[in-house]
């Protein structure tokens, strides 16, 4: 067996990359959460302690508790895994870069399009045990919901998985190579 065989052995056996995204699908309730705050504040400071009050505000803080158990519900997971470097690179070729970024100058490709392409072909949702892939419609709907931030952690995800990842590989494979070869 050659080399280029027994590293396609070794690499078909290894586990396949992902990384896990936790994005925020919810409403902010931040400000609901802040009011029902300032009227326990409020109650506690004008009637102190007193029974009668007691159960208002037992009351308002069982609202503040159901909304952030909402807000908890809010967070879904996605993975998101490697794609297969030519599904890849025909993602890539199909998005022309934008002239006026240089995220998409540097790449040589649409860097947003292309990840949204990629988060269709390789996004599952966690929950618990269960993965269940993503459908294009789903990420369809699913974007335009997504916080900048959400979309720059996704974006990270798959470029590292796709892109920077495998290149980085090959920059330290080479460095590797050079340093134990005798002088």
């Amino acid at each position: 067996m050659g080399k280029l065989d027994s590293q396609l052995e070794r690499v078909g056996a290894a586990p396949e990359p992902f990384y896990d995204v936790d994005v925020y699908l919810g409403v902010d309730v931040s400000d609901q959460i802040e009011a029902l705050q300032a009227q326990i504040d409020e109650r506690k400071r004008v009637a102190g302690q007193r029974q009668s009050r007691k159960a208002v505000v037992d009351d308002l803080e069982k609202q503040i508790a159901d909304l952030e158990a909402q807000n908890a519900d809010a967070l879904v997971t996605l993975r998101f895994t490697k794609l297969p470097g030519d599904k890849y690179a025909d993602l890539t070729g199909r998005h022309s870069p934008r002239l006026d970024s240089p995220l998409d100058l540097n790449a040589h490709y649409n860097v947003d399009e292309v990840v949204k392409a990629a988060a269709a072909l390789s996004g599952a949702e966690v929950d618990g045990d269960t993965v269940t892939p993503l459908t294009a419609a789903q990420v369809e709907k699913l974007w335009p919901l997504l916080s900048g931030h959400d979309v720059g952690l996704i974006r990270d995800v798959v470029l590292m998985l796709n892109d920077i990842g495998p290149r980085q590989m090959v920059i330290n494979a080479k460095k590797a190579r050079l340093s134990s070869t005798p002088s």
